[in-house]
């Protein structure tokens, strides 16, 4: 139960992160590749606090080291598609269509032995019949669907990759904090070359600063989360929770439409996220 209120949690800043970084890039105060910069710079200072004054440093074993750098390179990818995602999808859309992460990962889950009760099953049936709802009523905006779809599918694997490397002797704070350090190289990278940012000059903005701090704070929330509860149940209850948040988002500051088509689904929703905190 404590997991899904911490992916709920961590949800819940990573809408504020995602509104304000669509605002932004629309009103050309960054492009999506700093956008990607901010979004990794704070939860690298966070996962660093914690190393330093609250945890020992973790261990990676040699074992883990195969798949983590292939979590980092697929990361990369990973990241890239969402800013764009964000960028040019609809809040809401962006929201619906990324809970297709949710049975991908389920399947790995019951593949691997993982226990998920009958209850948490259903909740994700439930989550599934709301998205197939929205899906046939013409709910979704066609803009920017194609980053979605890709960044759904590739989310599958690099959560799948990152749940079987802390559960094998890798530490959260090492494999996220290795992990978001190259991630912030690429986007760092990225910005000198296409677009000529100096991405740190940005955090002067009030509102970019909010929108990196509020990631930051997600990214160590959510992944602490995958220690507590199966990948499926961590991502379904991140999934629900940000279509409930960007439902809300869409409608009040991007005036998104068909917002009474989302709702219905919205209540799907919410109950499939109260089955999936009954473990037994």
């Amino acid at each position: 139960m404590f997991g899904v209120i911490l992916a709920s949690i961590g949800a819940f800043f990573e809408e504020l992160s995602c509104t304000i970084g669509k605002r932004e890039v629309k009103r050309k105060e960054e492009s999506v590749y700093a956008m990607g910069f901010l979004n990794a710079l704070w939860g690298i200072l966070f996962f660093g606090i914690l190393i330093v004054f609250f945890r020992d440093i973790g261990t990676m074993t040699l074992y883990s080291w195969r798949t983590f750098l292939i979590r980092v390179c697929l990361s990369i990818v990973q990241a890239y598609l969402t800013v764009n995602a964000i960028a040019k999808a609809d809040r809401s859309t962006f929201g619906f269509i990324r809970t297709g992460t949710i049975p991908l990962l389920l399947v790995g889950d019951i593949f691997f032995g993982t226990y998920i009760s009958a209850y948490q099953i259903l909740g994700m049936v439930i989550i599934s019949i709301g998205l197939l709802y929205l899906y046939k009523n013409h709910g979704f905006s066609k803009k920017g669907t194609l980053f979605v779809v890709f960044s759904t599918i590739n989310a599958a694997i690099t959560i799948g990759l990152y749940k079987y490397n802390i559960s094998h002797g890798n530490s959260v704070e090492l494999e996220q904090g290795l992990g978001l350090i190259a991630l912030l190289g690429f986007f760092y990278f990225m910005c000198r070359i296409r677009t000529s940012e100096r991405p740190l000059k940005l955090l002067r903005n009030t509102m970019l600063a909010l929108q990196s701090g509020s990631v930051g704070v997600a990214s160590v929330v959510e992944s602490f989360a995958y220690v507590l509860a199966p990948a499926s149940i961590v991502i379904a209850a991140t999934r629900s929770s940000t279509v409930i948040f960007s439902v809300i988002s869409g409608s009040v500051y991007f005036h998104e439409k068909r917002i009474s088509i989302k709702i219905i689904s919205l209540i799907a929703f919410v109950v499939g996220i109260i089955l999936l905190g009954v473990d037994r």
